[in-house]
Parts: C-alpha cells; sequence; structure tokens
C-alpha cells in the first residue's frame, strides 16, 4: 500500500463502480462514506489478512501461557496418564477453537481420567449438569 490518501467514495456511489474500488483496494485502501462520514473500508485482501493476523498474534501467545499457567496448577495431585489424556483433549479442542471452561466439567474429566469415576458416569453427571443450568 502507497502512503497516498485512501480514496474516498459515498457509498451511493461506490454501487455503480465496486468492481473498479475493489481493483483500486488493491493498492490503496477505500473509505466509503455515508452522509459525508466514514462508514467502511475496502481494502485489498492480503492486507485485510495481514492485520487480522498481526492483531491476533499476541493474544495466542498470551492465551497459550495462561493456559499453561492453569494447566500446570489444577494438573498438581494427578497421574501422568490422566495429565497426557486431559493434555491431549485439550489440545485438541484447542484446535477447533474451543476450551472447557465450567469447573464442574473440568473435575468430571479429571475424575474420570483418574479412574475415580466412569468415563460413562462422568458423562451421565455432565449431562445433569449443563440441563440444570438451562433456563427453562
Amino acid at each position: 500500500m502507497s502512503l497516498a490518501l485512501p480514496t474516498i467514495v459515498p457509498i451511493s456511489e461506490a454501487k455503480s463502480r465496486l468492481a473498479q474500488l475493489v481493483d483500486e483496494a488493491q493498492t490503496d485502501d477505500v473509505v466509503l462514506t455515508r452522509h459525508g462520514r466514514a462508514a467502511a473500508v475496502l481494502i485489498a485482501a492480503a492486507r485485510y489478512n495481514a492485520l487480522v493476523t498481526s492483531a491476533t498474534a499476541g493474544t495466542a501467545d498470551i492465551e497459550a501461557d495462561d493456559y499453561a499457567r492453569r494447566f500446570r496448577v489444577e494438573s498438581a495431585g494427578h497421574s501422568p496418564e490422566a495429565i497426557d489424556a486431559i493434555g491431549f483433549g485439550d489440545g485438541a479442542l484447542a484446535l477447533a477453537g474451543h476450551s472447557v471452561t465450567d469447573p464442574v466439567l473440568r473435575q468430571l474429566r479429571w475424575d474420570a481420567a483418574d479412574g475415580v469415576i466412569s468415563t460413562e458416569e462422568a458423562i451421565r453427571r455432565g449431562v445433569a449438569h449443563i440441563r440444570a443450568r438451562r433456563p427453562s
């Protein structure tokens, strides 16, 4: 992107020039206005991806560090097998963008992994816990 001022276009005009403005956005930002005020910015997809990546990169590191600290505390006193199982499950969930945050469900996972209760019992209790929390 150049250091030139962005192109400023009213939305009413942009409707008829969209293809041209998308081409222009590959090199310079295009500010779309409504009633003379900036309403949106049209930018190249590559620039958008770079902005999103740089904005979230630090967040992912902080979340990973926070999870590692919490996991070290939470896993104290559990068997190595349980720690491996829970760590693997948490990693798989994280790759999918999910996590188990409910403390009751987190404890049920540990109890099942340590063999304190059966997997079936953990599932039964977990389902009952979730149902009890649902608003009627």
